[in-house]
C-alpha cells in the first residue's frame, strides 16, 4: 500500500491545511516538468492521488485506520507483553478455542440425535424430507 504521507512529504499528524499547502507546493514544482518528462508525469499522478485521499477528512480517517491496522499485527501486540503475560494470554486464548470446539461438538451431536429421532418417529413425507435436508445443511454450514 502506498504511503500518501511520504508521497506528499508530510508527517502523519499533518492537518488539512498542511496537506493542501504541500500539495500546491509540489504541483507547482513538478507540473512544468510533467509536460515533457513521463517520470515527472507519474510523480504528479501519485501526488494528485495522495491529495485526493488525504484532503477529505472521511477518506483521510479511513486511510489512517488502514495504515494503523497494517502496522499493528497481533504478533506485535503479544511481543510487547512481558513473557508471563504473553504465556497467560496464549493459554487463555487456547482455553477459549478448546471450549468453543467442545460446545460446537455438543451442539452438533445433540442436533444429529434430535433429527434422527424425528426421522424414526415420523412417517417420512416430501415436506419433512426437504425440511430435514435444510436443517442438516444449515448445521453443516455452521460447523464447517
Amino acid at each position: 500500500m502506498k504511503n500518501y504521507y511520504e508521497i506528499l512529504q508530510l508527517k502523519e499528524d499533518a492537518t488539512l491545511y498542511d496537506i493542501r499547502a504541500q500539495y500546491k507546493k509540489l504541483t507547482l514544482e513538478i507540473q512544468p516538468k510533467a509536460k515533457t518528462d513521463p517520470v515527472f508525469h507519474l510523480r504528479l499522478e501519485e501526488i494528485v492521488e495522495a491529495y485526493e485521499i488525504l484532503r477529505s477528512p472521511f477518506r483521510k480517517r479511513k486511510y489512517d485506520l488502514l495504515i494503523d491496522n497494517q502496522n499493528s499485527s497481533s504478533k506485535r501486540r503479544i511481543k510487547h507483553l512481558p513473557k508471563s503475560k504473553e504465556n497467560a494470554y496464549k493459554e487463555q486464548l487456547n482455553a477459549r478455542i478448546e471450549k468453543s470446539k467442545k460446545v460446537a461438538e455438543k451442539i452438533e451431536n445433540n442436533s444429529t440425535k434430535k433429527v434422527n429421532s424425528i426421522i424414526r418417529k415420523s412417517e417420512p413425507s416430501f415436506a419433512v424430507d426437504v425440511f430435514l435436508e435444510f436443517i442438516l445443511s444449515m448445521i453443516a454450514i455452521l460447523f464447517d
